[in-house]
């Protein structure tokens, strides 16, 4: 193969990889998703509606609630001013967000000068008691705490009990208490 065909080989190539590419970007989205599953849900709670199997208003429920809350509340470094615990003020009761806001401002005042980060995800979610305007939940986490680097890591499990309180058809949590 001469040098001439290779080089019309070889653009060709690289055309259709570009209008590959064009069509994935531009290409009308009819059949593909959207990435948003809000219609996913709403198509689900329509068709449920549809055939009787779910009737009068969707109640909210707490778990995606205190999930955010102790993921957030859990997750925080000395670099990041602990905005954390200010991130989760809105779904927290006033007098919990009274109670964040001092921790909040405790954490800040005794700062360390090295480096501590840790990230938490929640594993596991129990109701413990359920009431109609209130629920406790009991959570494991997962949290990989780094001690004066980044890359010093240490993986531990911790487990987490919530009470969150309906007020308008909205879950706030109320108080929580880390297992040692």
């Amino acid at each position: 193969m001469n040098r001439k065909k290779f080089e019309i080989i070889v653009s060709v190539i690289v055309l259709l990889i570009l209008l590959l590419i064009l069509w994935l970007v531009f290409a009308p989205k009819g059949q593909q998703g959207t990435g948003d599953l809000s219609d996913i849900d709403q198509n689900l709670i329509d068709t449920l509606e549809d055939t009787g199997v779910l009737s009068g208003p969707v109640k909210a429920i707490p778990e995606p609630i205190a999930r955010s809350f102790v993921e957030r509340l859990g997750s925080y470094s000395t670099e990041s001013g602990y905005n954390n615990v200010t991130d989760i003020i809105p779904i927290a009761t006033e007098k919990m967000q009274n109670e964040l806001r001092l921790i909040a401002v405790e954490a800040q005042s005794a700062q360390e000068k090295s480096y501590y980060g840790v990230s938490t995800r929640v594993i596991t979610i129990e109701v413990v008691e359920e009431g109609e305007d209130s629920v406790t939940l009991a959570m494991t986490t997962q949290r990989e705490e780094s001690i004066d680097s980044p890359a010093n890591r240490l993986v531990r499990y911790q487990d987490i009990q919530l009470e969150l309180i309906k007020t308008d058809e909205a879950w706030y949590v109320d108080s929580f208490e880390w297992d040692n």
